[in-house]
């Protein structure tokens, strides 16, 4: 009802948060039109890079957060709109983490959307809950994102990449406001790391 996603188990090195290998992704998608908007906006995930617990941690004690990179539709009209991105992060000790902290260190629009049209992109990252990650975005070859700091949870374990639909809602209605089907093709996804990664190595249309 609210979302069809592919996980790919590459398992990320993030060791517990910290100092990660660089990973490089690439994909493309399209949006049909017309897409559908609602009045009130809630979030449309097309990819992520998720979180996992640490392997000696139980699945009732970890504190599941959202994901640490994601990338959402935020429809404008039925033929466009923006791609918002939000990275996640803390330094805070697990045991105190908290699913009612939201610990974004960016959330913002850095590209848009057209329907009826490819859109490729490449994300290029190195995970740390300190100071040392790094994220970088292209946009139809466009570099449109360039970040240095925290993007990931102190204390959890591996990472892995994460694409399809993944909308806020949990019932047909949000709000008394219908929720109409949502369609969006994936194509062309790669990802690389360690000295075989690059732009080139996953770029759609290499």
């Amino acid at each position: 009802m609210y979302r069809t996603e592919a996980s790919h188990k590459i398992s990320m090195d993030v060791n517990h948060g910290e100092n990660t290998e660089e990973y490089w992704f690439g994909f493309s998608i399209y949006v049909p039109s017309p897409y559908p908007t609602l009045n009130q906006y809630t979030y449309e995930i097309f990819f992520q890079l998720h979180h996992s617990r640490p392997a000696d941690m139980s699945k009732s004690d970890f504190p599941s957060l959202s994901p640490p990179l994601q990338l959402s539709l935020r429809p404008g009209s039925s033929t466009g709109g923006d791609i918002q991105l939000v990275l996640r992060g803390t330094d805070e000790p697990l045991a105190k983490q908290s699913k009612k902290t939201e610990y974004a260190q960016f959330r913002g629009n850095i590209a848009k959307y057209s329907t009826n049209k490819w859109v490729d992109f490449v994300v290029n990252t190195k995970f740390d809950s300190g100071s040392k990650g790094m994220t970088q975005i292209w946009v139809d070859g466009n570099l449109v994102f360039k970040y240095t700091g925290r993007n990931y949870y102190s204390g959890h374990g591996e990472a892995y990449p994460k694409f399809g639909m993944y909308n806020g809602w949990r019932t047909r209605n949000l709000n008394n406001e219908p929720v109409v089907q949502r369609t969006i093709f994936h194509d062309e996804y790669r990802a690389a790391w360690g000295k075989e990664g690059s732009y080139d190595a996953v770029a759609p249309g290499r």
